[in-house]
């Protein structure tokens, strides 16, 4: 493999890995919404009730039996999903990918720039030029070492896209899919 070709696929799974953490982002995002609105509708549903059974609780006694009974459940269901919010990070986690996919597309960018411009030297200049390969290498690394991990339908994405564009040779991605990888 020559060299605009190794940087070409390196372009290729930099940008399956940029793509399976910006997906991940917006899969945390999505459930910190989901979580959170939860919330908000049990505590807000429930001080509503409590309010109506101020109001009214003499004038109707079914209304302060009935609410008061739902109060309690919106209000011990809404401790578990704060709980939840908190322990699970889902705006941490989600950050924490659109940064990573963040540092990934720079480094697709360094190599586009990279490959455009070596496509057009001649063999004499392209020898002068490795030391792009360490510099990329080394962002690379950095950014797997600051990236959460990706999952396995995370990896089946990039290996899918791999495969798609004709960088996997067959049996590839899937001996490699059952260990964990980063990136």
């Amino acid at each position: 493999m020559d060299d605009i070709q190794m940087l070409k696929s390196w372009h290729a799974r930099t940008r399956a890995i940029e793509k399976s953490h910006f997906r991940a982002c917006v899969r945390y995002r999505r459930k910190k919404y989901l979580w959170g609105g939860a919330m908000i509708a049990l505590t807000t549903l429930s001080a509503a009730l409590t309010g109506m059974v101020e109001a009214n609780g003499a004038a109707n006694p079914w209304l302060t039996g009935a609410a008061m009974d739902f109060t309690r459940i919106a209000l011990a269901m809404a401790a578990p999903v704060a709980a939840v919010l908190t322990f699970l990070g889902f705006q941490t986690r989600s950050t924490e990918h659109h940064h990573a996919a963040a540092r990934y597309a720079a480094i697709k960018r360094r190599i586009s720039i990279t490959v455009s411009r070596r496509e057009n030297v001649d063999a004499e200049d392209q020898a002068q030029g490795y030391d792009i390969f360490e510099r990329v290498c080394a962002e690379w690394d950095q950014a797997t070492a600051d990236s959460p991990p990706l999952y396995r339908q995370d990896w089946h994405d990039v290996r899918l896209y791999e495969r798609e564009i004709g960088l996997s040779r067959p049996g590839e991605a899937t001996a490699r899919m059952s260990t964990p990888l980063e990136g």
